[in-house]
């Protein structure tokens, strides 16, 4: 079976692959001419007057530019996407330097009992850094993880700090 060509918009996938410069105008009017079984009524009915009046609308109708005009439409939709694709890029690299300079400020806490009076962000960004110092913090606590396990995590890494357990890799 050929279930991804069948329907209209396969066969339409499907010629575009054949003629990629066709427009969605153009597709539209020839999909209507087949199925209405245009040719039929057009060699039974149509007069020489007919074909040039029928070739004057379709004149006016290109004149218009309704093609240019979708493909205009189509490409600053895109543009558009691009943009927005490239800002929130941006957003996220600055987001990330702002972590980075914040997570560079924090400092060792001396004592398990210090981790009860961090709170949002400075308990999130002393987590960060245990995690960049290489403390044995639990494979399941993130900074998402709800804020006791945090603290537990981290008074356990002071812990084992003052015991001996484990060295800052890249504290100053």
């Amino acid at each position: 079976m050929n279930d991804v060509n069948e329907g209209a918009l396969g066969a339409f996938c499907v010629l575009l692959t054949r003629e990629p410069q066709l427009t969605w105008f153009s597709y539209n009017a020839r999909a209507m001419f087949h199925h209405n079984d245009t040719q039929a009524f057009m060699d039974t009915i149509f007069l020489p007057e007919d074909y040039k009046f029928i070739r004057a609308m379709a004149q006016k109708a290109e004149a218009k530019g309704l093609a240019r005009k979708r493909r205009q439409e189509v490409t600053h939709h895109w543009q558009d996407k691009a943009d927005k694709g490239i800002a929130a890029a941006e957003m996220r690299r600055k987001n990330a330097s702002e972590i980075a300079d914040r997570v560079a400020a924090i400092k060792m806490l001396k004592k398990a009992a210090d981790v009860k009076g961090l709170k949002g962000m400075k308990l999130k960004d002393t987590l960060r850094a245990y995690l960049k110092w290489g403390a044995p913090i639990p494979k399941g606590i993130t900074v998402n993880s709800p804020v006791g396990n945090i603290r537990l995590a981290l008074s356990a890494a002071i812990d084992s700090f003052k015991a001996g357990e484990w060295r800052p890799s890249e504290y100053v």
